[in-house]
């Protein structure tokens, strides 16, 4: 089997280490050779068993690359255990040893309050051998985000939480709450000197001479229903007799309006613009008989994505949470014929290859800058690097121009975000 440099350099440095982090951009090409290595523990006899634990979509680039193995490396796969963090922790036949776990995408457990990352830091004390692999293992440049991923390696690595924050963090005490948040940092240099021997980082740059894309090509459409979205900033939409209080549930309308759709509080869609759909079309006769990957928060995006998409009699595939089959996206890689495939963030934005299109369509901006960067990268690859052209579609005076310019920082767009600009009159001559 022919590996990349970058990749047998790893294995040397994996067998060296019981517990190690590759913290490699998305498209690097991590996934084999941790399969490699694994198979290596258990054809040594160092290890009975493995269990890799990562979201849905990043599971289909594992069984990938284990149908690669042949011979007793193969049956060295059989004793490997692949499961998603949504369902691991739910699960009592997984709350047991195993002497080797990967955590994929491993910023999924930063949130150390959560139960999948409190479930997934007790294996530090039940195995022997523990690896993280991630492209993005700071979100934001959240340096608090390291604490949980050391936690399951080297317990104790950093010490209590409160003392990790004490040391590295400096925080504020929400206004009426006792919440403390983190507004900064101190011995940032420290810390990651700290992490540095136990960390492999590398970019598609370090490994292959990428070409610059051109500047992303941003497709204003029309404005959404002005009248709908302006009762939906003043929190009352008479149409559906809709009260709006909640400022996240206000934030998620603005954006389902700016989609050309709202959902009324039955739960029933309403469709009140067709302006982004027609641009969406316009967009796909620009760019032609080249394959495109379409990306959609929404489930009526996704459905006018699709209605755009038989319009132009373009064979297409879906991946969102509603399709059984996850991985629907080899059919798109495999076959020259399927020419789009749409995709819903939280399904399709990691562990997936996308490279044999060059352009990519977010029909809507997600709301996180992870979620955006593991999306572009999907259609990355090191193997014949070529420029890949991403378009916008955002909708002109609403929220979705804020949310562009907040991810252009690379900053997630939030509720207090949202709180920083008046909900009175967009900046009509606001250009991006």
């Amino acid at each position: 089997m022919e590996l990349f440099p970058h990749q047998e350099r790893i294995l040397g440095t994996l067998s060296e280490h019981d517990s190690f982090a590759l913290f490699w951009s998305m498209r690097v090409m991590k996934t084999l050779p941790m399969v490699l290595h694994i198979t290596n523990l258990i054809m040594q006899g160092k290890a009975k068993d493995a269990i890799v634990i990562a979201p849905k979509s990043a599971l289909g680039a594992w069984k990938r690359d284990i149908n690669k193995m042949k011979g007793k490396r193969r049956e060295a796969c059989d004793k490997i255990t692949l499961i998603n963090y949504e369902k691991v922790w739910r699960r009592k036949e997984y709350d047991r040893h195993f002497d080797i776990v990967v955590l994929d995408e491993s910023h999924k457990i930063a949130r150390r309050q959560s139960k999948q990352s409190k479930f997934c830091v007790k294996y530090a004390t039940r195995s022997k051998y523990r690896y993280l692999l991630t492209g993005t293992p700071l979100g934001q440049g959240r340096l608090e985000d390291l604490w949980a991923q050391m936690e399951f390696m080297f317990p104790g690595f950093f010490g209590p939480y409160r003392e990790f924050e004490a040391r590295y963090c400096i925080t504020r005490q929400l206004p009426g709450t006792f919440i403390r948040i983190v507004t900064g940092y101190r011995n940032k240099e420290e810390l990651l000197e700290r992490v540095k021997p136990y960390v492999s980082s590398l970019t598609l740059d370090d490994i292959a001479d990428m070409p610059t894309d051109p500047p992303d090509n941003i497709v204003i459409c029309p404005r959404p229903n002005l009248f709908i979205q302006s009762g939906v900033r003043k929190g009352y939409v008479k149409e559906y007799d809709m009260v709006i209080d909640n400022p996240a549930v206000k934030l998620m309308k603005m954006r389902q309006v700016a989609s050309g759709f709202i959902i009324d509080e039955q739960g029933e869609t309403h469709v009140i613009a067709d302006t982004k759909r027609f641009a969406f079309g316009e967009l796909l006769d620009e760019i032609g008989d080249e394959k495109v990957v379409i990306f959609c928060e929404f489930k009526q995006s996704i459905r006018s994505v699709v209605q755009e998409l038989r319009k132009h009699e373009l064979p297409h595939v879906v991946l969102d949470g509603d399709q059984p089959d996850k991985e629907i996206w080899k059919w798109f890689q495999e076959h020259d014929h399927m020419r789009a495939i749409v995709c819903q963030y939280a399904t399709a934005n990691a562990g997936i290859d996308l490279y044999t299109a060059r352009h990519m369509v977010f029909y809507e901006p997600s709301l996180s800058t992870t979620m955006m960067e593991q999306a572009r990268a999907r259609i990355k690859t090191a193997v014949n690097p070529r420029k890949c052209q991403y378009h916008w579609l955002i909708a002109q005076d609403s929220v979705e121009l804020k949310i562009y310019k907040q991810l252009e920082k690379h900053k997630d767009f939030t509720v207090n975000t949202m709180s920083e600009w008046s909900w009175g009159d967009y900046d009509e001559d606001e250009t991006l």
